[in-house]
């Protein structure tokens, strides 16, 4: 109640401020309101890029919330590939990356499942390579089946209350958006420095307006489709072990220091085709009634090759195996080397239907829309192979972004277990791995709604009372069958050589060498595939605990009115009631990896255990909300809201499934592992304010800055205890024994309460004085504070995924049909995952990246454009914390290089 109370205490306190700008103000003339609450915007013909984001400003003055706008032509002026990319050019916005592209959208530094994602107001779910997330990764949608987006940062009553980072809209075309008959087409090749290939691009749309016995345009179709396909190569570098910690703590008097247990090595090779099209039918008989189908696809076949090189330092675990050692360095015997080839073809595919329509009777709105969308991810086989040579003498030392890491025969300073050793000879690289992977997810969500709007007035003042209901009912389910054998029992006695190896070019992974052919390898393992499943009768599944259904139903109903106080000052409150149920099902799995000869370089996997978890839950939220605006002039406006939202923990974090493995040590000792989701953690809810400030002395300036803050209580933290940790959180610890406690877990946890304030600026400006230069920038700086009593205890620290400065510039020049821009991007240091031992905390470091992008109109119909990406050549770069006595040490690095891309559009 004290929280409850100080918050409520500052929404009064903020009210009485607004309300005193109100009364010291002076008249104006009353504005005309459109359907969404903001002003009425005259028709603008968008030409160039400076109207484009003049465009954007104006939707973003119109509306009542909090919102940032990416206009339609603006999407094709920055050199991005998708919708993700695209968007982290808005205040406050990131992505995160995955293969060289954006893949997810963080709002403030909060994680992409605090996000909505529609279009066309349509609810998109989630199905992709993580199949347990919630939330869509963009990179599916490309950015030119577009006509705009819209990010809205606080919200109404009559918008879904799960959206604490905000709703990112996605608006595809309509007929009516350009007020006539059109065809445009657009052609483009990218080079990427690292694939060393030319990818192709083709996207096209066209709008058509008939008359119909109702009128002159009153049918509209609309409809766009897109065709890419992209070389994908990138050096990937990573810190990963399938289970347990990644590092091993040492102390030689001066502090802990860590190692990795395993240094995996990788090149990413790969072709991403990608395919989409919309379809608009719009028909308006009249000014009053409006009706539409809005149909989208889009479908993403990723042909993937990860070219892999293993090194399994945890091996060298005894002391005599230990050479040398100290931070970030060492010696090591009783290594392994593997060399890996995984080859996978998936395909995400991704579709949404709407119908509905708005109707105007007398002085009443109705609006309805029912709708249906999918996510489907297919991984039909994937298939890994694995050659392996034990028993090496390696060298390391690894910085925060690389790794020096080599194995030699045996030399005069560092007696051998084992004589002979040779990685340059492939004949000592025995075929002993085939993994299997055969994933399905599928994400289904159906809605409908229905609003009524009752439009009056109040002494000559402008007023309204909008309720509705909403029903949304969502299923999602993955499904992952495994295949973990080893080919050698099966009569596949082959070794390196008899494939035949390779040395990649145009790498910075450090002694990336002796690499197995890609196409006799991938013959190799299939065949070994193929007879392993019809020798087993399939499937060996031995561990499903990615496998899991979860369905929720969200029955929401509100009630919110507008009123204007004065022809300056209007509000808009109201609240929304949101009844949830969910029910959950997954597995629990214990498996025991047991030693085969006493220095365990084989192991036997067993399940040991297995069963059915179940979940359901019911719970209510009432979310209120209250929005001021108050323009005192025609050049500034103020918005003030409070707000109350919920953010549901994501499917990755409740998925009722947990993965326990014990693994025997050399000595015979035993350690052992959890891995899993927690069904038990309380959704989070969030008291919001938020307070901006616009201004726009004239019509090529537009100054807009604010202040946000929330109180969150429950926020949900991925956490990795290891030591005491375990303990600290109620878990019993291990004592070396097959059925003692846990030496490691990885989980969920809920946190008691968290704040999070921040500050966001955005400037646009045309200069007149320096004919055809523009600048477009946004800064947005937050600090939060969170406690994590189940992990760190006396520690205040900063929420997951939070950067605490974001920032975008775009510098340009416009004239005689020429465009050219510098564009950048910044985003801050962030902390992404919290382990019990602060040095085992995965930290992304900060990273700026320069595009550069230059246009030239020929005539009415044809333009050309070039961007270059990447130009800096910025990483994307986790590092682990580590210890007091070491310097920080790499986690994952992926280096893709620049790209560069040239096309050409035409207009007619």
């Amino acid at each position: 109640m004290k929280n409850k109370s100080r918050f409520y205490a500052t929404v009064s306190t903020s009210c009485l401020m607004a309300l005193s700008l109100a009364c010291g103000a002076s008249a104006q003339d009353a504005k005309n309101v459109d359907e969404e609450g903001g002003l009425e915007i005259d028709e603008i013909i968008v030409i160039g890029t400076k109207a484009s984001l003049k465009r954007a400003r104006d939707i973003e003055r119109a509306s009542d919330v909090w919102k940032n706008v990416i206009a339609a032509d603006d999407i094709g002026n920055f050199p991005d590939q998708n919708v993700a990319e695209s968007l982290q050019r808005l205040p406050g916005l990131s992505i995160q990356r995955d293969e060289g592209e954006g893949r997810n959208v963080i709002i403030r530094g909060l994680s992409p499942a605090f996000n909505n994602v529609t279009i066309n107001g349509v609810r998109i779910g989630a199905a992709g390579e993580n199949t347990d997330t919630d939330f869509i990764s963009l990179d599916i949608v490309p950015s030119d089946l577009l006509n705009g987006i819209e990010v809205s940062k606080t919200s109404t009553p009559d918008m879904d209350g799960d959206a604490i980072a905000g709703t990112i809209n996605l608006k595809t075309l309509s007929a009516f958006d350009r007020k006539g008959n059109s065809f445009n087409l657009r052609a483009e090749a990218s080079y990427n420095e690292r694939a060393e290939k030319v990818s192709p691009k083709f996207s096209g749309n066209m709008t058509r307006l008939f008359d119909t016995g109702a009128g002159e345009d009153t049918l509209g179709i609309a409809l766009t489709v897109n065709w890419s396909e992209r070389e994908i190569r990138l050096d990937d570098l990573r810190v990963s072990r399938s289970s347990g910690p990644d590092l091993r703590a040492f102390d030689l008097g001066d502090g802990l220091f860590y190692r990795p247990e395993e240094v995996d090595q990788r090149i990413e090779i790969g072709t991403r085709t990608r395919y989409g099209g919309t379809a608009s039918i719009e028909y308006r008989p009249n000014e009053d009634n409006r009706y539409y189908i809005n149909l989208t696809g889009s479908r993403l076949d990723d042909e993937d090759t990860r070219v892999q090189q293993e090194w399994e330092i945890r091996r060298a675990n005894k002391s005599s195996e230990i050479k040398v050692i100290g931070p970030n360095t060492g010696v090591f015997d009783d290594v392994d080397l593997e060399k890996q080839i995984f080859f996978k073809d998936t395909t995400n595919k991704v579709y949404s239907v709407s119908f509905g329509g708005e109707n105007t009777i007398d002085n009443i709105d109705l609006s309805y829309q029912a709708d249906y969308s999918k996510n489907i991810f297919r991984n039909p086989l994937g298939t890994r192979g694995r050659f392996r040579e034990r028993d090496e003498l390696v060298f390391y030392s690894g910085t925060d972004e690389t790794v020096i890491i080599n194995a030699t025969p045996d030399t005069a300073d560092f007696s051998r277990k084992k004589s002979g050793v040779d990685i340059t000879d492939p004949s000592k690289f025995a075929f002993d791995n085939i993994l299997v992977d055969n994933s399905t997810s599928e994400d289904e969500i159906y809605s409908a709604r229905i609003d009524a709007k009752w439009n009056f007035e109040v002494s000559d003042l402008s007023a309204y009372i909008k309720t509705g209901v909403k029903f949304r009912s969502r299923d999602k389910f993955t499904d992952k069958d495994q295949l973990d054998l080893n080919p050698r029992d099966f009569g596949f006695t082959e070794t390196l050589a008899d494939v035949g190896t390779f040395d990649p070019d145009n790498t910075n992974l450090n002694n990336f060498v002796l690499i197995p052919n890609l196409p006799a390898s991938k013959d190799l393992f299939i065949r070994a595939r193929d007879a392993m499943l019809a020798a087993g009768g399939g499937f060996n599944a031995n561990n499903i605990n990615d496998d899991f259904t979860i369905e929720e139903d969200i029955l929401a109903a509100y009630i919110m009115g507008s009123v204007d106080l004065s022809s300056k000052f209007s509000v808009i409150a109201g609240a929304r009631l949101e009844r949830t149920k969910l029910d959950s099902l997954g597995t629990m799995t214990e498996t025991l990896r047991t030693c085969d000869d006493p220095t365990c370089a084989t192991t036997t996997n067993t399940q040991i255990g297995q069963g059915v978890v179940t979940e359901s839950s019911e719970y209510t939220d009432v979310l209120p909300s209250i929005h001021f605006r108050y323009e005192p002039t025609d050049d500034l406006i103020f918005r003030l809201a409070f707000t109350k939202a919920v953010k549901r923990p994501a499917f990755e974090e409740s998925r009722p499934n947990i993965s326990i493995v014990t693994e025997e040590l050399d000595d015979g000792t035993f350690t052992k592992g959890l891995i899993g989701g927690n069904p038990n953690l309380e959704t989070l809810r969030a008291n919001q304010i938020d307070f901006l400030v616009s201004w726009y002395p004239t019509k090529d300036i537009a100054v807009t800055g604010g202040i946000f803050y929330k109180d969150i209580s429950d926020f949900i933290v991925e956490g990795a205890l290891v030591g005491d940790g375990v303990a600290l959180s109620g878990f019993p610890i291990g004592d070396g024994t097959q059925n003692g406690g846990f030496d490691s877990v990885k989980t969920f946890f809920n946190g008691p309460k968290a704040q999070l304030i921040g500050f966001e600026l955005s400037y646009f400006q045309a200069f007149n004085f320096i004919p055809g230069i523009f600048v477009n920038a946004n800064m947005t700086w937050t600090d939060s504070e969170s406690r994590l009593p189940d992990i760190r205890p006396d520690e205040v620290l900063t929420l997951p995924d939070q950067p605490d400065f974001i920032g975008n510039f775009s510098v340009g020049y416009e004239r005689d049909g020429l465009t050219f821009r510098v564009s950048g991007n910044y985003v801050g240091e962030k902390l992404e995952t919290v382990s019990s031992d602060p040095a085992l905390d995965e930290i992304r470091q900060s990273r700026f990246s320069v595009d550069i992008g230059a246009r030239y109109k020929i005539n009415d119909m044809f333009s050309v454009y070039f961007d270059a990406i990447n130009v800096n050549e910025a990483k994307d770069v986790r590092v682990f914390r580590n210890g007091d006595n070491a310097p920080r040490l790499f986690e994952r690095v992926e280096d893709y290089g620049r790209t560069f891309q040239l096309g050409v559009r035409a207009s007619f």
